[in-house]
């Protein structure tokens, strides 16, 4: 017999794009089955496989990177239309042929779905080089904040993957560890992700953020892993795969439960 969980606790990767489920969680917490922290990809993806938390908010690269040791839980996923949070700002695009592109350690994603769009959409080659790097001195960086450049090319990656393929992009996955997704972990996640979307204007009439903001927050975020958005990730699974990033194309089998068997 399985023992009932009542709490869970998971970390989160610390984005604007998990900002509305991460400060609902920690200034609510009394009100949720969750207990939060908020932790780079990297530090998240290693308090998951310590079994420091029992669930982790990651990227998807991070995910999809790793799925021969974690579930994919069902259901709830981030995914957006558009993201104001994703922006290259790049002068004379359509002249380039090669393009250096700086990605912060924190932000694989970006870097990845850029290296797509530019290739894809521009036929620009990107050299991708991390921040980290201390060789790196230049480059075109992916904004982290609401662009507010008036020249030169704006290529918003979230619309200019939708534009690509025709789905939302999935920006982050609720994973465990393998045959770590319990039914009450599936349900207890689910059910917090859904009443926290649900009552998303109590957290936007409380924060301050511009109307470009307000709008990504209200109108722009997706919190279903629907149809949409899992077939916009089996496309993204093999492009990773033919850009090099995997070594064979992921297979992303999301995680079930049986009734009969665990609680």
């Amino acid at each position: 017999m399985t023992e009932s969980i009542e709490h869970i606790s998971i970390a989160i990767w610390m984005d604007p794009i998990t900002r509305l489920l991460s400060e609902t969680l920690i200034s609510e917490a009394q009100n949720y089955s969750l207990s939060t922290q908020v932790l780079n990809p990297r530090d998240a993806l290693s308090a998951l496989d310590n079994g420091i938390v029992d669930v982790a908010l990651l990227p998807s690269t991070t995910v999809v990177s790793a799925l021969d040791r974690l579930d994919v839980l069902p259901t709830v996923g981030i995914s957006t239309l558009f993201n104001p949070y994703s922006v290259l700002s790049i002068d004379n695009l359509g002249d380039l042929d090669t393009i250096d592109l700086t990605v912060e350690p924190d932000r694989e994603v970006q870097g990845i779905v850029a290296e797509i769009i530019l290739k894809e959409q521009y036929n620009c080659l990107a050299n991708v080089v991390s921040s980290s790097d201390s060789s790196n001195e230049g480059g075109v960086r992916i904004g982290q904040g609401i662009e507010e450049a008036d020249h030169g090319f704006q290529l918003d990656l979230g619309r200019e993957w939708y534009e690509l393929v025709n789905y939302p992009f999935v920006w982050a996955l609720f994973a465990t560890r393998r045959d770590g997704a319990s039914r009450k972990i599936i349900q207890i996640v689910r059910d917090t992700v859904f009443q926290i979307e649900a009552e998303r204007k109590k957290w936007m009439d409380r924060v301050d953020l511009s109307e470009t903001e307000q709008i990504f927050y209200a109108e722009s975020i997706r919190y279903r892993l629907d149809d949409l958005a899992v077939a916009s990730l089996t496309e993204f699974c093999e492009y990773m795969f033919y850009y090099g990033h995997v070594s064979e194309i992921p297979q992303l089998v999301l995680a079930s439960y049986s009734d009969s068997t665990d609680s």
